[in-house]
C-alpha cells in the first residue's frame, strides 16, 4: 500500500467552474461600476475571495464591506451551480482520480473557495466520495499562496509534507505547496489565463493517458 498522498486544488483542476466564476465576477463588477477586465480576474485564481474584494474595494471605491462582497459573490455562485444540472469534470480527471487510488494513494482536496461550494460541486459531480479529506480556505489562518492549507490537508490524510504531491493550476497554489514542502504538479487549464506555471516540479497540459502515465512516474 502506497504512503503517498495526491492534493487536489478544485477549480479549474478538478472541475471546470472557471467560466462561471469569470462571468459571476464580471457581472458583479459592472454592477458596482468596477472597470476591471479577465486579466485581472485571472491574476485572482487560486486565492481567498477576501483578498481579491480587499484589493478592488481599495481600488475602486466600492461602499460594501469586504464580508458584504465576498457573501454576495458566494450567494450568486451557490445560486449558480444550484440551478445546474451538470457541472463539467475538467477532461481526463476521472481516470487519474482511478488511476491513483489503483496505486493506493490517499486523496485530498485543498481550495481556496468555501466549504458550501467545495461540498456542492464535489456532491454534483460525483466526485466527493473519492476524497478522505477536504479543506476550504475558509478553515485556515492564512489562505494560498501561503502552505497553511496544503498542511492541513497533509494533517487530515495522516501523511508527511514530503508524501504529498500538489496538483495545482496557479502560480499561488504551486507556491504555497512547495512552502509546505510538497511536491508540486502544474496543469494548464484552457479558463483559467496564462498562468505561470514554471516553479512546479512537473507540468502537464492536460490529463490525457500520456499525462497521466507521467503523474503515475511519481509515485
Amino acid at each position: 500500500m502506497s504512503q503517498k498522498a495526491v492534493i487536489f486544488d478544485m477549480d479549474g483542476v478538478l472541475v471546470d467552474t472557471e467560466p462561471f466564476y469569470m462571468d459571476i465576477d464580471l457581472a458583479l463588477f459592472e454592477r458596482f461600476g468596477v472597470k476591471a477586465q479577465h486579466e485581472r480576474l485571472f491574476s485572482y485564481i487560486g486565492i481567498p475571495a477576501e483578498r481579491m474584494w480587499s484589493e478592488l474595494k481599495r481600488d475602486f471605491g466600492l461602499q460594501l464591506t469586504v464580508t458584504e462582497l465576498v457573501e454576495l459573490e458566494r450567494a450568486e455562485m451557490r445560486r449558480k451551480f444550484e440551478e445546474m444540472k451538470r457541472i463539467p469534470k475538467m477532461k481526463g480527471v476521472s481516470g487519474l482520480i482511478r488511476a491513483l487510488e489503483r496505486k493506493g494513494v490517499v486523496l485530498g482536496v485543498a481550495s481556496s473557495s468555501s466549504r458550501i461550494i467545495i461540498d456542492l460541486l464535489l456532491a454534483k459531480t460525483g466526485l466527493a466520495e473519492h476524497f478522505a479529506v477536504t479543506v476550504s480556505g475558509q478553515e485556515v489562518a492564512r489562505g494560498k499562496p501561503s502552505p497553511d492549507i496544503f498542511l492541513a490537508a497533509a494533517a487530515g490524510l495522516k501523511r508527511k509534507p514530503d508524501d504529498c504531491v500538489v496538483i495545482e493550476d496557479s502560480p499561488h497554489g504551486i507556491q504555497g505547496a512547495a512552502e509546505s514542502g510538497m511536491k508540486t504538479i502544474g496543469v494548464v487549464s484552457p479558463n483559467s489565463g496564462n498562468q505561470d506555471l514554471s516553479k512546479a516540479d512537473l507540468i502537464v497540459g492536460d490529463f490525457s493517458p500520456s499525462n497521466i502515465r507521467k503523474i503515475l512516474a511519481l509515485f
